[in-house]
């Protein structure tokens, strides 16, 4: 590396593609890239992945981006898998049911995980790749394109504990990545999103969600996979 009159350390390294935010999307896609034989830089801003669950389910033609990956079979055995679920109402009525053993896709269609188990896997298999680079702790603060590729600036971060507080960036510690492409996967607050001026399209649910966690008790045959999974809205 080679640090220029302003301080900032120019890697002298050049990548395929540079992956920005390491949730489920971009983990994916730097498993996708490495398969294909591409140099991966990833970059996260938060130094430790997020310990609670958001995500608490996936499908089948998900399932089969994983086995392209080469992922589906380990991470699919720690899911519970082909339930029917209802969603409750507060009086007791049922609102709606799901159910579908079909497995059109080769897969069952419902998929319930633990996301924080799911993406430690990810990531743990991400880092076992040849050609990869995984950086933690490191904010992307700008985004420059030209003809042959992008110049990713990225700081030392001390993270924003997942939206609870603001960022603090680490003076001294700039430093500026080649890429050819960039990939955008850092969430609904992207940084790289907002330089580029693009907004975000779609829609949130108007109702507040909570997932819960609960933790099993010890023992043999404390806790039975449920014939049924009701959800109570």
């Amino acid at each position: 590396m080679n640090r220029d009159e302003a301080g900032v350390v120019r890697d002298e390294v050049a990548y395929d593609v540079c992956v920005v935010g390491l949730g489920p999307t971009g983990l994916v896609m730097a498993h996708l890239l490495a398969l294909r034989g591409l140099t991966v830089l990833a970059l996260e801003r938060e130094p430790q992945y997020y310990g609670m669950a958001r995500a608490v389910y996936t499908d089948d033609e998900c399932l089969r981006i994983l086995q392209a990956a080469g992922l589906a079979d380990e991470l699919h055995a720690d899911m519970l898998v082909g339930l029917p679920v209802q969603w409750i109402r507060a009086d007791g009525r049922v609102l709606a049911h799901f159910h579908d053993p079909s497995r059109r896709n080769g897969w069952p269609t419902s998929n319930f995980l633990y996301q924080p188990a799911f993406e430690s896997t990810l990531e743990r298999r991400l880092a076992e790749r040849p050609g990869v680079t995984i950086r933690r702790g490191r904010s992307v603060t700008s985004v420059e394109q030209d003809d042959d590729g992008v110049s990713v600036h990225h700081q030392e971060c001390t993270g924003a504990g997942y939206g609870r507080r603001d960022a603090e960036l680490v003076d001294g510690t700039s430093e500026v990545t080649r890429a050819s492409y960039l990939v955008a996967a850092d969430g609904g607050r992207s940084g790289v999103r907002t330089q580029l001026g693009i907004s975000m399209s779609g829609k949130s649910f108007p109702q507040r969600w909570l997932v819960v966690d609960l933790r099993a008790p010890t023992g043999g045959g404390c806790v039975r996979a449920p014939a049924l999974l009701r959800l109570h809205l």
